[in-house]
């Protein structure tokens, strides 16, 4: 038999038959040939092709990328392929930065809560900056607490450069575990 049938193409490639199998239904693979036996079978060149849809995948493409990007490579189009390829990267990056962006905020507002909370008693006061997004999740956060929690109180006082949490566990010597300065990570 000439080529490979798809348990052997699979285990070279270090995937599932059922994932080449789905990888030709969708048409990422060619279709397979079949043997004189009747068997289906691939060329060699496929393991190179699913090479190719292992790394897409890995950058974050998704199959429709990995099919329009891979309907280039057997016609030839390789500056097509790349400029595509290149475009495509561009795009991640930005998400890549905008996603490393927001979560340095997240952690600096994590931190911030963790070193300026007060514990007096049964009361947690925190000091965060006044940005839209924080007021809005700390608000979020107080309604679900209190909706979980009733015997919990929240005051928010909101100024132009910060907003005030002073959360009080009434009736009880604890607080929400979620404001509780010994849940809080360390900056």
């Amino acid at each position: 038999m000439d080529g490979l049938r798809v348990s052997e193409l699979a285990e070279r490639a270090g995937l599932a038959p059922s994932t080449v199998r789905f990888y030709e239904r969708a048409g990422l693979l060619p279709p397979a040939r079949r043997a004189a036996s009747g068997c289906r079978v691939f060329d060699e060149s496929a393991l190179d092709e699913l090479a190719f849809i292992s790394r897409a995948k890995g950058l974050g493409m998704s199959l429709d990328d990995i099919a329009d990007l891979g309907a280039s490579w057997p016609a030839g189009e390789c500056r097509l392929l790349q400029a595509r390829l290149r475009a495509f990267l561009a795009g991640r990056i930005s998400q890549a930065r905008q996603q490393a962006a927001e979560m340095g905020a997240f952690e600096r507002l994590l931190a911030a809560a963790a070193t300026s909370a007060e514990r007096t008693g049964g009361t947690v006061r925190l000091v965060l900056p006044a940005d839209p997004e924080t007021i809005t999740a700390v608000a979020a956060l107080c309604a679900a607490e209190t909706a979980c929690c009733p015997q919990a109180r929240f005051l928010l006082e909101v100024t132009a450069g910060q907003v005030t949490v002073t959360a009080e566990a009434a009736g009880t010597t604890g607080l929400p575990e979620a404001l509780s300065p010994a849940s809080a990570p360390s900056p």
